[in-house]
C-alpha cells in the first residue's frame, strides 16, 4: 500500500532558507619548507613568506613596489615591518616564480585571480595547510642557487688576483670556499638566494675598488716616488722598473693579474662609481653587500700606511686618500638609513642575548655568539637550520667555562689583526730604506732631497744583494714581505660580520649560519696564505754551491716530505669538507630529514615544524606528540598552539581545539588568526554569542605591531567581514554596513573588495534597500565580473522583485557556469527551480550540489526533498539518511526521515526516527501527527 507524501504525510519544506556566501576559514601556507639535495623538489626554509607568501613574488603586485618594501612584501614605512631591504633578490625570485608557471601552468600562485581569496601566511609557524610546494616546481631556483655559488667562487678567485694572490694560493682558497659546510644553508635554502646575489656584487664591487687602489696609487707623489719619479711628476724611464719592484717588495703589494683579470682602462673615479655603484647592488641584495666598501677602504687605508714615507704625516695620508671612499660609503648608509629609519624589534625568542636584563650577560652572550660563529668556520661538525630559541645558552657570569671559547676566538682575531698592522708598519719602514736607497744612487735631483726631506746619511751602502724581501725565493720573509694580502684576509673575515655582530643594533639571532657565506672568504684566504708560507717555509731543493752535497740530499729530502706532508694534509682537508657538505646536503633532502636533524640542537623550533611536515603527510598522531614536545620546551610559542588547535580541530575535537587557540592568544593577544579559528569552532558548537565576542576583540587587534602586517591586516579584514555576516544572521542589517565600510577602507592590498562589496550588499537586502544593494553589486561586479556570490546576491535580489524571476535565473545560470564546481550555486539554482516547481530540472541541480560537497547537510536535505516530490522515494531515502548522520540531532531530518521510511514501508525503522524527532523536539505536531497515522496503519494491519 503506497501513499503519496503530500496526503498522508507531512514533510518539513525545504531546509534551504536563503544562501550567503559563507567566510573563508583562514589556512596557511607552510612557512619553512626546505633545500632538498636533487632539483626536483621545492626548498624555502626558512620564510616562505619571503617567497610562496610573498605577493611581490608570485607576481599580483607591481614589479616597482618592491623597491618600497621589504623582503616580506610589507611596506617598509610599516610600524612593524621587518626592515629587510632586499628588492633585487625579491626580483630574482619574481622571475623564478614567473619560470615556474610556465614550467607548471595549471599551478595557481597564491593572490591570483582564481575567484577565491588568497590563502593568509601565518605568522610565524605555518598552519595545516596543504604544502605549496607540492605542485611549485623547484629546479629553477634551486639551479640559480647552484650557479650563483659557482660565480661567487669564481669571483672571489678573480678578486684575489688582482690583488697579486698566488696561482696556488687562489686555487686553494676557492676550493675551500666551494666546498665549506657552512655555506649548505645559504645555497640549499632558496631564501639563501640574498647571501648569493649580495655575495657576486661584493666580490665585483672589491675588484673595481682595487682598480682604483691601484690607479689612486700610481698617482700619488709617494707612489712616484717609489717609481723613481719626484713628487713634481719627475721620472726617469730607464730607472722606473727596479723603483717598482723595490716598492712591490718593500709593500708586498702586487697587482698580479689584475689586468688580466679585468683589461677594461678607466679613470680612477670611475673604477671608484663602479665600486660604489656595486656596493649598492650588494647592498640591494643584502645589508651585508655594503661591506665590500668597508673591506676595501681597510685594504687602502693599509697601502697607504705601507706606502707612506715616515718623515711624511700618516694622517694627512690618509684623509687624502681615503676621502672619496668614505663619501661614497657613507651616501649608501644614509641612503639605506632613510629607507626605513626604524629599527625592527625581535622577539627574546629570536634573540634571546638582545633581551637580557643584565649588560654583563648581554655582553657576555653576544660574544658567545661570535665564538660560536668562529668554531662553524673552524670546525662545522654541529650544523642547524636554526639557532634561536636557547639553542646558544646565555653566558651569565665571567666565571662560565663558555667565555675560553670566547677569548680564544678574540685572542686570535685580535693576534692576526695585529700581525697585519705590524706588518704593515715594518712594510713603511722597508718602503722609506729602498726609496732613500734609490734616489741616492740614481744621482736624480728628487725636490724631497732638495728640501733636505731626504738626507744623504740615512742610507748606509749599496742594495743588498739577498735582500730577504726581494729574495727570489721568498722564503723566511714570506708572511711579513705580503701585509696587505693578511690585512685583506682578515677585513674579509670581520667586515662582512660586523652588520650580524649585534654591535651596531641587535638583530634577529645570536647564530645563523648563512650570515658566513662572506666572512669565509676571509678565513678561506687566511687558510691559504698560511699554507703557503708554509709551504715556502719549507723551501725547495736548490741550494748555494758550495754546500757539500750530502747536506744538499737531506735538505732536498726533507723538503720534500715536508711539502708532500702539506700537500697530502691539504687534500685530506678538502675532501673532508666535501663530505660534510654532502652529509649535509642529506639532511636538507626533505623537510622531515632538516627539522629531524635540528632537535638536538633547537628542540622547540625543530618539533614544531616537524609538527608541521607531519600534518601535511597526514600522520597526525606523529604530528600532535611533535607539537606537544615542542610546547614541553616552549609553552609559550603561540604559533605551535595554534598549529595544534587547527590540528586537533581537523580530528573533531572542537574543545581541545579551542583550549589551544585560546592559550596562543594568551601568548600573543594579537594573533589574528588564532581570533578567528576560535571563533569558527565556538560557531560549530552553538555558541555564537561568543563566537562574536572573539569576533569584536579580533576586530581590536588592528594597530597590533605584527610582524607580517600584511599577513595581519588580512585576517583583521577578514575578522571584520565574518562579523558583519553575524550582524546580518542576527538581523542587524545596518551593524554589519558599518563593519563592512571599515573592511573596505582598511583591506590590504589584493584582498579583493568585491567580497565586502557583495556583503554589503546582502545586509542591504536584509535591510529593504534594494537600490542601495544594488548599487554595491555593481561595485562588486566591476571590480571583479567574475565574482560568483555577486552573481548569487544579484538574483536573490531579482527574485525577491516577484516578476524578474526569469532574470534572476540568468544570473544563476551564468554563475554555475562561471564555477561548476562550487556547490553554492547549484544550491542556489536548485532552490529556485524548486520555487518554481521544476522539479525535475531541480533534482539535478541539489544533486550536483550534493555530490560536489558530502559534507553539507543543506545540499543533503533539499536533495532528497527534491526527488521525494519527483516520486524517486528509494533515492530521497539514501540522501535524508546522509542528512541525519550530518546533524543527528536536526529535528526536520529525523521527521522527514521517518516519513520516507514510512511510505517505504520500514515501518519499525520510520517509528524509531519518530521517536527521535519528538525526544529533540517534545510535542512538534507534524511527527505527532506522522506518528499517529504509522499507529493506525500499524493497527489496520494488524502488526504489533
Amino acid at each position: 500500500m503506497s501513499h503519496h507524501p503530500h496526503h498522508h504525510y507531512q514533510f518539513v519544506p525545504s531546509a534551504y532558507r536563503g544562501i550567503t556566501t559563507q567566510g573563508k576559514t583562514i589556512r596557511s601556507p607552510p612557512q619553512y619548507p626546505q633545500y632538498p639535495q636533487s632539483l626536483t623538489t621545492f626548498p624555502f626554509f626558512p620564510h616562505s613568506r619571503a617567497v610562496l607568501g610573498n605577493r611581490d613574488v608570485v607576481g599580483t603586485t607591481p614589479w616597482w613596489s618592491v623597491w618600497g618594501h621589504d623582503f616580506w612584501g610589507s611596506p617598509l614605512a610599516r610600524k612593524g615591518s621587518h626592515g629587510s631591504w632586499r628588492p633585487l633578490t625579491t626580483l630574482s625570485f619574481r622571475m623564478n616564480a614567473a619560470a615556474a608557471r610556465a614550467l607548471a601552468p595549471d599551478y595557481e600562485l597564491p593572490g591570483g585571480e582564481s575567484g577565491g581569496a588568497p590563502a593568509v601566511p601565518a605568522a610565524a609557524v605555518p598552519s595545516l595547510a596543504p604544502s605549496l610546494s607540492a605542485a611549485f616546481p623547484a629546479s629553477s631556483f634551486h639551479a640559480v642557487n647552484v650557479l650563483l655559488h659557482a660565480a661567487v667562487t669564481a669571483a672571489f678567485v678573480g678578486v684575489l688576483q688582482c690583488v697579486g694572490v698566488g696561482p696556488w694560493a687562489c686555487l686553494g682558497a676557492g676550493s675551500l670556499f666551494a666546498a665549506h659546510p657552512v655555506h649548505v644553508e645559504a645555497v640549499a635554502g632558496v631564501v639563501g638566494r640574498a647571501e648569493l646575489l649580495a655575495a657576486l656584487a661584493f666580490c665585483l664591487a672589491l675588484a673595481a675598488y682595487t682598480k682604483y687602489l691601484r690607479g689612486r696609487a700610481t698617482g700619488r707623489a709617494w707612489a712616484r716616488r717609489a717609481a723613481g719619479g719626484c713628487a713634481h711628476g719627475c721620472l726617469r724611464a730607464e730607472e722606473s722598473l727596479a723603483a717598482q719592484k723595490a716598492f712591490s717588495c718593500s709593500s708586498g703589494f702586487s697587482w698580479g693579474a689584475g689586468d688580466s683579470w679585468c683589461h677594461l682602462q678607466l679613470p680612477g673615479w670611475a673604477w671608484l662609481a663602479l665600486s660604489v655603484g656595486g656596493a649598492g647592488v650588494a647592498m640591494a641584495c643584502k645589508e651585508q653587500g655594503v661591506t665590500a666598501l668597508g673591506v676595501g677602504l681597510l685594504l687602502h687605508a693599509a697601502a697607504v700606511v705601507s706606502g707612506t714615507p715616515r718623515n711624511k704625516s700618516l694622517v694627512h695620508a690618509l684623509i687624502r686618500e681615503l676621502w672619496p671612499g668614505c663619501v661614497g660609503t657613507a651616501m649608501l648608509l644614509w641612503a639605506r638609513v632613510s629607507l626605513a629609519p626604524h629599527t625592527p624589534s625581535f622577539t627574546p625568542a629570536d634573540n634571546p642575548a638582545a633581551h637580557a636584563p643584565s649588560l654583563l650577560t648581554r655582553t657576555l652572550s653576544i660574544a658567545r655568539g661570535w665564538a660560536v660563529h668562529g668554531r662553524l668556520l673552524v670546525w662545522p661538525t654541529t650544523l642547524s637550520f636554526d639557532w634561536s630559541m636557547g639553542a646558544v645558552p646565555l653566558v651569565t657570569s665571567l666565571g662560565d667555562a663558555a667565555n675560553l671559547e670566547t677569548a680564544a676566538l678574540l685572542a686570535v682575531v685580535a693576534a692576526v689583526g695585529a700581525s697585519a698592522a705590524a706588518a704593515c708598519w715594518r712594510a713603511r719602514g722597508r718602503f722609506a730604506y729602498f726609496t732613500k736607497l734609490y734616489t741616492y744612487h740614481s744621482h736624480h735631483a728628487y725636490h724631497d732631497v732638495l728640501n733636505n726631506n731626504v738626507q744623504h746619511g740615512d742610507v748606509d751602502g749599496a742594495l743588498p744583494a739577498a735582500s730577504p724581501c726581494c729574495a727570489a725565493g721568498h722564503s723566511a720573509a714570506w708572511w711579513h714581505a705580503n701585509p696587505l694580502l693578511l690585512v685583506l684576509a682578515w677585513a674579509l673575515l670581520i667586515v662582512p660580520f660586523l652588520p650580524a655582530s649585534n654591535l651596531a643594533a641587535y638583530v634577529g639571532f645570536v647564530v645563523a649560519e648563512r650570515v658566513l657565506y662572506l666572512p669565509s672568504m676571509g678565513a678561506c684566504l687566511l687558510v691559504a696564505l698560511g699554507c703557503q708560507s708554509l709551504w715556502h717555509r719549507f723551501g725547495s731543493c736548490k741550494s748555494h754551491r758550495t754546500e757539500p752535497r750530502s747536506s744538499k740530499s737531506r735538505s732536498c729530502l726533507r723538503a720534500r716530505r715536508g711539502r708532500l706532508a702539506l700537500a697530502g694534509t691539504w687534500v685530506f682537508l678538502l675532501l673532508l669538507l666535501s663530505a660534510r657538505t654532502w652529509r649535509r646536503n642529506q639532511d636538507w633532502a626533505s623537510d622531515e630529514t632538516l627539522y629531524r636533524s635540528g632537535v638536538h640542537i633547537n628542540p622547540p623550533k625543530a618539533l614544531a615544524n616537524l609538527g608541521v611536515v607531519l600534518s601535511e603527510q597526514g600522520r597526525l598522531r606523529e604530528a600532535e606528540e611533535a607539537y606537544r614536545g615542542a610546547l614541553d620546551h616552549a609553552p609559550t610559542m603561540a604559533d605551535t598552539h595554534f598549529n595544534l588547535g587547527l590540528l586537533l580541530a581537523s580530528t573533531g575535537r572542537l574543545e581541545e581545539a579551542m583550549g589551544s587557540y585560546k592559550a596562543a592568544l594568551r601568548c600573543r593577544p594579537w594573533l589574528a588568526q588564532a581570533h578567528l579559528e576560535l571563533a569558527q569552532s565556538l560557531q560549530q558548537v552553538e555558541r555564537h554569542e561568543e563566537a562574536i565576542r572573539v569576533l569584536e576583540l579580533c576586530r581590536g587587534t588592528g594597530s597590533a605591531p605584527a610582524r607580517d602586517g600584511w599577513t595581519h591586516a588580512w585576517a583583521v579584514t577578514t575578522c571584520r567581514q565574518r562579523l558583519a555576516r553575524a550582524h546580518i544572521v542576527a538581523g542587524r542589517p545596518h551593524a554589519a554596513l558599518e563593519e563592512i565600510a571599515v573592511a573596505i577602507g582598511s583591506a590590504p592590498d589584493g584582498y579583493g573588495v568585491h567580497a565586502l562589496h557583495t556583503l554589503a550588499a546582502e545586509a542591504h537586502l536584509e535591510a529593504g534597500e534594494h537600490a542601495e544593494a544594488q548599487a554595491a553589486l555593481s561595485r562588486a561586479l566591476a571590480a571583479h565580473p567574475h565574482h560568483v556570490p555577486a552573481h548569487l546576491a544579484f538574483s536573490r535580489m531579482l527574485q525577491a522583485n516577484g516578476s524578474r524571476v526569469e532574470e534572476a535565473e540568468q544570473w544563476l545560470r551564468r554563475a554555475v557556469a562561471l564555477a561548476p564546481n562550487d556547490p553554492h550555486a547549484h544550491k542556489h539554482l536548485g532552490q529556485l527551480l524548486l520555487e518554481t516547481d521544476r522539479v525535475e530540472e531541480a533534482v539535478g541541480a541539489w544533486l550536483r550540489a550534493a555530490l560536489l560537497d558530502p559534507t553539507d547537510h543543506t545540499a543533503a536535505f533539499n536533495a532528497a526533498t527534491a526527488l521525494r516530490l519527483a516520486g524517486r522515494n528509494q533515492h530521497a531515502e539514501t540522501f535524508y539518511r546522509r542528512a541525519v548522520q550530518l546533524m543527528p540531532k536536526d529535528v526536520a531530518s529525523h521527521r522527514n526521515l521517518g516519513a520516507i521510511l514510512h511510505l517505504n514501508g520500514k515501518l519499525d525503522e520510520a517509528r524509531r526516527h519518530y521517536h527521535e524527532a519528538l525526544s529533540l523536539a517534545p510535542g512538534d505536531p507534524q511527527t505527532t501527527t506522522n506518528l499517529e497515522r504509522l499507529s493506525a496503519l500499524v493497527s489496520k494491519k494488524g502488526l504489533s
